[in-house]
């Protein structure tokens, strides 16, 4: 990397995070002075999906300055198995027993609806990219040397990624959900982790987390009203969240040298 690009890339990712505050600066001045304290879904939407997108170009900046660009390549042909595996999880989580019943209703118009399925994606990108292409390949190249310290690297960059949604405490959101909330942000940040080494790339990562969002933020995010779950959505999640999560670990620990080899891949 040539020596402007050193002091470029700093200063676009700063940049990019000044951008992500401003917007949340607007929104709520917007919120306040505009909306009378009540902002709209689709202002919701706008503001959240701009925020993750700068916040996203900060996180490739900073992947860049460190050298951790390999990830950033789409490779379409490795890992089907744990992508497959990925996206079942993911299908689980979306409330197809729900909707059909009519506990849960879309109150939003289909534009609103498309809308919140490019915000899904915007905040797919700006975690993936942080936790899946950022940090995890910084914790792997301090942890590398270390007996299993792959695993151990999955382990604690998605301790990270479930603690940072402690946040949520701040903006009003209950301890009891935001615990478990922690919990199974651990698992996905263990599930994504594990597909972004088998597949040495973001693109699937940033995929399958984004179709989780659809199914688990639709009502939070004002686009339905009603339940996300019901008996047998939560037993079908259960025993492919279990079948998925014991092959993944079988998976991971027979190719273990992956991790090790994609590190390696970053520096070049």
């Amino acid at each position: 990397m040539s020596g402007k690009s050193k002091k470029i890339l700093p200063i676009a990712a700063l940049t990019a995070c000044v951008a992500a505050v401003a917007i949340i600066i607007v929104a709520e001045v917007l919120k306040a002075t505009v909306f009378g304290g009540i902002m709209p879904v689709i202002g919701n939407l706008i503001a959240g999906s701009l925020e993750r997108l700068f916040l996203a170009a900060a996180c490739v900046f900073l992947m860049i300055m460190y050298g951790f660009v390999s990830t950033l390549r789409p490779k379409l042909g490795k890992g089907l198995l744990p992508v497959l595996a990925g996206f079942a999880v993911a299908l689980a989580n979306f409330p197809f027993f729900t909707l059909i019943s009519g506990e849960l209703e879309i109150t939003e118009s289909g534009g609103a609806v498309t809308l919140f399925v490019f915000h899904c994606l915007c905040v797919g990108l700006f975690e993936e990219t942080a936790f899946r292409g950022f940090v995890f390949p910084l914790v792997l190249g301090k942890l590398s040397d270390r007996k299993h310290g792959a695993a151990l690297s999955v382990i604690v960059s998605s301790g990270i990624f479930a603690l940072v949604h402690l946040l949520n405490l701040f903006s009003g959101a209950s301890v009891g959900a935001t615990i478990m909330q922690v919990g199974y942000t651990f698992l996905i940040g263990c599930m994504c982790n594990v597909i972004l080494i088998a597949t040495e790339s973001l693109l699937f990562p940033v995929l399958i987390h984004a179709a989780f969002d659809i199914g688990g933020t639709i009502v939070s995010l004002g686009v339905a009203t009603g339940s996300n779950w019901n008996t047998p959505s939560i037993v079908i999640m259960a025993v492919i969240g279990t079948l998925v999560g014991i092959y993944l670990i079988l998976r991971f620990f027979t190719h273990e040298r992956e991790a090790l080899e994609l590190i390696e891949k970053q520096k070049e």
